[in-house]
């Protein structure tokens, strides 16, 4: 069964991040909880972001991983495939607004965006069978 869900462009980016976040979250990255903005400002107003860095650490160090490292996201004994999946529908997601972008200002995005331009494909890269997910886009912003 396929379902069908239209957003607006800020909608877009909303369930953008939300997906790189819970990816990134899935693979130990929990500085990246600094995508939600409101945690982000939270940080901000009090100046914390130093100790929220080695809280993040700290976290981290709970499985078993130093302050740069995480297991990577075709590590399948510790990062589930929904991870993958998230990270898979983010970067198409991600590419589309890049060609959208593309299709206004070719120069512009051809030097300023160029990684966009070849999403990595996350399922093939993990030997794990694509999501039913497709992308089509009516506006140019």
């Amino acid at each position: 069964m396929t379902h069908k869900i239209e957003l607006d462009f800020e909608e877009l980016c909303l369930v953008e991040r939300a997906l790189e976040l819970y990816g990134r979250v899935g693979m130990y990255q929990f500085d990246y909880l600094t995508l939600n903005y409101s945690l982000q400002k939270q940080i901000w107003d009090k100046d914390i972001s130093q100790e929220f860095r080695d809280k993040a650490d700290e976290l981290k160090a709970l499985f078993g991983y130093s302050k740069n490292a995480n297991p990577g996201i075709l590590n399948k004994e510790e990062v589930s495939d929904d991870c993958r999946i998230a990270i898979h529908i983010y970067q198409q997601i991600r590419h589309q607004r890049y060609l959208d972008r593309a299709k206004i200002n070719p120069q512009e995005e051809a030097e300023n965006h160029g990684v966009y331009k070849y999403p990595a494909d996350t399922c093939q890269l993990a030997d794990m069978s694509l999501p039913n997910f497709k992308i089509t886009t009516n506006d140019q912003t």
